[in-house]
């Protein structure tokens, strides 16, 4: 709905001849609104650029065919002027064309224009606009302590191990293979012209060029702009920030200019190589420059004593300037997520934010176009001459492959030798043979699971016990509680078995989830579906890296939605052995679905030639993880085939971008050894060690766990814990034998009585936002050091188990969660020694 307020303060500015406030105010009303003719009618008038004033008043009509303000002021603009006096002809006389100088002010609306709308006349006097309601204030409320503490069970401790432990694991969210939030339905009929959720095909600014973007055909030099660093210096050598300013398209004009944000770490060692490393983010659009700094000892450091690093954030990404948001998007699925999209026109909803997302970057002059691969090579070559260097080592992980092999295609002569780990080659559509890829993924666990002794014995027939549970799941889908991330609160997904086969996916990408996947089946399969409540309470996108969907739209459809047609795409993101579909978020629905969304993002096809396989001779280190579900190695066997100098190293615990997610450096040595000598090729020996992931089963008590005494500073107290579980801090020790295992214990003192604790913990408010699914339920007591109270209850439907003493005044708590299957058997040989050996240090 139009904001009256915010609609009468944009016709003021324009009454007052403040055009400039004008257009920005009716830029926000189509912002919130899409759907708002007075939006689009004022942006019409109000807008300097011609081309866009058509745009916005060809919107306005396509909303209303009667809005007869905005056709006269249309065919105002499109009426050609007359022609001028040409003089006569001189001989020899060679005339530099140049544009007309730009108007200071768009010309006003012609008097002709009888139906204009009031606002849209000056007049003489006119009473100030109403002022928008002040903003009701938000009333914070009571921070507890210790709910902090029980929050790190699931939602805090398990983000925060997904973006510290995991997180690296592609460098990145690429290519967001995630689920599909609604259940499958047949396509929704086409809305009347009437209904408020009728999309017309916009008309753009001007008609795209059916042909690819062709090679620079203007003049202009990279220049390199020294700024201040967005973050502190995370290591001891010098490093320096700024931008790299740029042509945006390189085929139209040098003076309108992009920037890019740069971050160069300079060499350490005594003997540095002459040329630099230059990395190449995935994604696509996710931010590299502040990667850099956050992952500074994983993928900054090691290459420090021989190797400069430069990080650069793609155009439209990260600190990149402009960079290509989609709120519109993100607002949607962050709706859809809660169950707020009705399923009959979420295809519809998620179109309208396409189109809104597209519109705004439109008008904020963004040229959509010109942010595919082949211009992120040309950034690369330009970053590097901007710095002042000739050559490079690229490393590429995901999309950065598909980056990597554009430059060794575009600009060969300054690779001096590549990595590209988890490849997209060239000439495979990821959307076409997303199915497939799925199978080979799949495939392989499977069979590493029947090959393990332990896990064939604990699952015997987990291929059987899966695809029944995706059709089970598919016959009637389960309600699943999943903790809303970094809020708190719980919403409800509906899981039906197309959705729990992208689950099964994301897992099986990240090599930190891949040991406990068997396991998480079958723990679904018993009723247990903790595992999924986890897994689909991660955002689509790790906001904090700020993934630019702008960016990602631009890439995907232009290089893989428009490279294929509707049924090879729906019969891609299906499969042979399932029914439904693989997500790709934003993109919903089957391959016609996606190829509308592209459409309304004016979208076009790849040139000829850009979607074929690279085959120079540079040396290049081609590495794949053997479980990847999103490049699967059988991509990096093709272009390492293609590569006549390329060597192959597959990684036979991981999954995707070994380099990044291995809990070894056996990755990043055989990357060093390569630059060392790329030629002859990586010193691979380390990889003989390497294992398959080592499967979990579910603890039977048939082995001791053994205990470790520990001292809490922070809570006055020792303790006996598990040796090898992961101290998180604050009083939390996680079992983490999987991204996908729940159990964990916390052992903290808080400042109340236990009467006073355990009323909280019984406070509905308290145990229906958060993470208990009922009040604790007393099981008894125990005496051991203190006399303990025993109490039970359940969150997402597993087993939690609390102990509280009284200590002079305060109380001391141990709580732990487990999952079904392993409960007995831990709470005896974890839970109650832990209570037992607990004392006070005061």
């Amino acid at each position: 709905m139009t904001d009256p307020n915010l609609l009468q303060a944009a016709q003021s500015a324009f009454r007052t001849g403040d055009r400039k406030t004008a257009a920005a105010h009716f830029a926000r009303l189509v912002q919130a609104d899409p759907d708002s003719e007075e939006g689009w009618l004022g942006l019409g008038l109000t807008l300097e650029d011609t081309e866009k004033r058509i745009y916005c008043l060809r919107r306005a009509l396509e909303l209303d065919p009667e809005n007869q303000a905005a056709r006269q002021a249309l065919d105002w603009l499109q009426t050609p002027p007359p022609p001028a006096a040409q003089p006569a002809p001189t001989a020899a006389v060679f005339i530099e064309e140049k544009a007309p100088p730009q108007k200071e002010e768009p010309p006003a609306p012609p008097a002709e224009i009888e139906q204009a709308p009031a606002w849209a006349l000056p007049k003489q006097e006119e009473p100030p606009a109403k002022p928008a309601p002040p903003k009701k204030k938000r009333s914070s409320g009571l921070v507890w302590f210790f709910v902090i503490l029980i929050l790190c069970s699931l939602s805090a401790a398990g983000l925060f191990l997904a973006y510290s432990l995991g997180l690296l694991d592609a460098y990145l969210p690429d290519y967001l293979l995630l689920p599909t939030l609604s259940q499958p339905t047949s396509q929704p009929a086409a809305s009347s012209p009437t209904s408020p959720l009728n999309l017309p095909t916009a008309t753009p600014p001007s008609e795209p060029s059916l042909t690819p973007t062709p090679a620079a055909t203007v003049v202009y030099s990279p220049a390199f702009e020294e700024g201040d660093c967005p973050f502190e210096n995370p290591g001891e050598g010098e490093i320096s920030c700024g931008y790299v300013v740029v042509p945006e398209n390189r085929t139209r004009s040098a003076a309108d200019t992009i920037r890019l944000a740069v971050v160069v770490y300079q060499a350490t060692g005594p003997d540095p190589a002459a040329e630099p490393v230059i990395f190449l983010q995935g994604g696509p659009g996710a931010g590299a420059v502040e990667l850099s700094a956050y992952a500074y000892s994983i993928l900054v450091e090691p290459f420090l004593e021989k190797h400069t690093f430069i990080t650069f954030d793609q155009r439209g990404t990260g600190l990149s300037d402009p960079i290509l948001n989609c709120d519109e998007l993100t607002q949607v699925y962050s709706q859809d997520l809660r169950n707020l999209v009705p399923i009959g026109t979420r295809d519809l909803v998620y179109l309208n934010a396409f189109r809104a997302c597209h519109d705004l970057l439109t008008i904020q002059g963004v040229d959509l176009t010109a942010h595919t691969t082949a211009d992120n090579a040309a950034d690369v070559r330009d970053v590097l001459l901007a710095l002042g260097h000739t050559r490079a080592d690229l490393f590429g992980v995901s999309y950065g492959t598909r980056l990597g092999q554009a430059v060794m295609r575009d600009y060969p002569e300054i690779v001096r030798s590549a990595v590209l780990d988890s490849m997209l080659p060239m000439e495979v559509n990821v959307y076409a043979s997303s199915g497939q890829s799925a199978e080979t993924s799949l495939r392989t666990l499977f069979d590493s699971c029947a090959a393990d002794t332990v896990c064939a014995a604990a699952y015997p027939d987990l291929e059987a016990d899966f695809w029944s549970l995706v059709d089970s799941l598919n016959a009637s889908p389960i309600s699943v509680p999943v903790v809303v991330p970094f809020v708190g609160g719980r919403s409800y997904v509906s899981v039906d078995g197309g959705m729990y086969l992208n689950q099964i996916m994301a897992s099986l990408k990240q090599t930190w989830m891949i040991p406990g996947v068997p396991q998480s089946i079958d723990q679904v399969k018993s009723g247990d579906t903790s595992s999924l409540s986890y897994t689909l309470g991660f955002p689509p996108v790790d906001w904090d890296l700020e993934i630019s969907l702008g960016m990602y739209i631009s890439i995907m459809c232009h290089e893989y939605v428009m490279d294929s047609d509707a049924g090879t795409l729906t019969a891609g993101l299906g499969g042979k052995y399932y029914e439904g579909e693989l997500g790709w978020f934003p993109f919903v629905g089957d391959g016609q679905d996606y190829i509308n969304l592209c459409e309304v993002w004016d979208a076009v096809p790849p040139a000829a030639g850009e979607d074929e396989p690279v085959t120079n001779d540079i040396p290049t280190l081609v590495i794949a993880g053997k479980f990847d579900s999103i490049t699967p190695p059988t991509f990096s066997q093709q272009v390492a085939g293609h590569l006549p100098n390329s060597f192959y190293l597959e990684f036979p615990d991981q999954g995707h971008a070994p380099t990044a997610a291995s809990n070894t450096d056996c990755p990043m040595q055989t990357v060093l050894s390569f630059f060392d000598h790329p030629d002859t090729g990586p010193d691979s020996a380390c990889l003989a060690e390497e294992q398959g992931p080592q499967f979990l089963v579910p603890y039977t008590g048939a082995e001791p766990i053994p205990l470790t005494a520990v001292t809490l500073f922070d809570y006055s107290l020792s303790v006996s814990l598990p040796t090898d579980w992961y101290d998180y801090g604050g009083g939390t020790f996680l079992r983490y034998a999987s991204g996908l295992d729940i159990t964990q214990l916390n052992v903290f003192r808080v400042e109340m009585t236990p009467a006073q604790a355990l009323s909280f913990l019984s406070d509905r408010t308290f145990y229906g936002r958060m993470m208990l699914d009922s009040e604790p339920i007393p099981a008894g007591e125990r005496q051991a050091g203190f006399t303990w109270d025993l109490y039970t209850t359940t969150s997402f439907g597993t087993p939690v188990d609390m102990a509280l003493t009284n200590d002079r005044g305060t109380t001391i708590m141990v709580i732990f969660f487990t999952h079904t299957n392993e409960h007995d058997a831990l709470y005896e040989n974890v839970f109650l020694p832990v209570v037992d050996s607990v004392r006070s240090t005061e």
